[in-house]
This record gives C-alpha cells, sequence and structure tokens, in this order.
C-alpha cells in the first residue's frame, strides 16, 4: 500500500498571548519550531525546527540576515515509503530603547517537505508552518 508523507512541523505562534509564544513547542524555555513528521513505513526523516532568537539591548543596530527557517524533510528512499515533513519555522525578537537601524532580513519560513523522488506508492512530506519576527520598543 501506499505510505503517506511526514507532516509538516508547527511553527510557534503568537495568538495565545506573550506567554504562549516562547513556551509553545512544550519545551524548554524558549521553544522554536517543532519538528517535521517522518514519513510513513520507515520513510524519510523530518527536518528540523528553526530555532527562536531573542536579543534585547540598550540599542540595536540590525543591517545583517537572520535565518531561523525550518530544516527540509528527507526524500523518500524506496517505493512505500513517505517522504519526511518540513519543519517549522522559529522565531526572532528584537527589543531596545532606542534602533539605530532595523532595515536586516529574517527568514522565519518553515522547511520544504520531501518528494518521493521518484519512487512509487508514496506521499510526499508536508510544509512546515511559518515562524514569526517582531520589534519592540522598550521604555
Amino acid at each position: 500500500g501506499w505510505a503517506g508523507g511526514g507532516a509538516g512541523g508547527t511553527a510557534t505562534s503568537t495568538q495565545s498571548g506573550q506567554d504562549h509564544m516562547f513556551l509553545s513547542n512544550g519545551g524548554s524555555w524558549p521553544g522554536g519550531g517543532a519538528p517535521g513528521g517522518w514519513g510513513g513505513s520507515n520513510g524519510g526523516v523530518g527536518g528540523n525546527g528553526g530555532t527562536p532568537i531573542i536579543f534585547v539591548g540598550q540599542s540595536i543596530n540590525f543591517t545583517g540576515r537572520i535565518n531561523v527557517s525550518g530544516g527540509n524533510g528527507a526524500n523518500s528512499g524506496a517505493n512505500g515509503e513517505g517522504a519526511g515533513g518540513g519543519g517549522g519555522g522559529g522565531y526572532v525578537v528584537l527589543a531596545a530603547e532606542n534602533f539605530v537601524n532595523n532595515s536586516g532580513s529574517i527568514n522565519v519560513s518553515g522547511g520544504a517537505g520531501g518528494s518521493c523522488a521518484g519512487h512509487g506508492t508514496c506521499g510526499a512530506g508536508g510544509t512546515g508552518g511559518a515562524g514569526w519576527s517582531m520589534s519592540l520598543a522598550i521604555e
């Protein structure tokens, strides 16, 4: 029979309030995106979840790049094996009294699900959910 692909990992969410956004993965504080699911019938491994990054300072000058995207799921390795799901994206919080520059780029995308790679009776892995980022002015 067919082997299903792994589910994409869930990203963290700000929907349930501030405390939830830091504890959303159920693990140690702070939690990032969830890992992707394994493909069915010993299929491809799921991608890692993106990490959380929190910068708090008196002044922030951010002009670079931050990448907390989820990892890609592994492809199916044989007929009848599902592909792994992509990991959920992490999150970035920048908090400061003064932002000298806040023009940098932040990647919080979920990882891609793995493919069947030409194998039959296989399900492709799901894409991981996107994470989030925010900048906060501290007074």
